[in-house]
């Protein structure tokens, strides 16, 4: 009987499916709370990958209007999506303390 081979690449660790489907969510909660012509400019730039000329040039306004609204529009995603996520707790930094040490602590 011959004994299975080793392994010689390990698989590629990928986030677990239900984090990026929880960030997806609110990803798409968010968009849906922008009003309609923030969506219609995102949708330009990053989906149709418009310039900010062909984008602002379909949306009526002017380029340095859209450039304005854009960063306000991301700017607001962002601190959005900040305040939707919950902190990670931090890992300290340095070494850890050894379990004498943690005993002194405690008493």
């Amino acid at each position: 009987m011959s004994r299975p081979r080793p392994r010689l690449v390990r698989p590629a660790k990928r986030a677990p499916v239900a984090p990026r489907a929880r960030a997806r969510a609110r990803l798409a909660a968010a968009l849906a709370r922008r009003a309609a012509h923030e969506r219609d400019l995102l949708a330009l730039l990053l989906v149709e990958r418009l310039t900010p000329a062909e984008a602002a040039d379909a949306l009526g306004i002017s380029a340095r209007a859209l450039r304005r609204t854009f960063a306000a529009v991301m700017a607001g995603l962002e601190a959005e999506l900040r305040r939707a996520t919950p902190a990670r707790p931090r890992r300290p930094r340095g070494r850890a303390p050894e379990p004498a040490e943690l005993l002194r602590r405690a008493s």
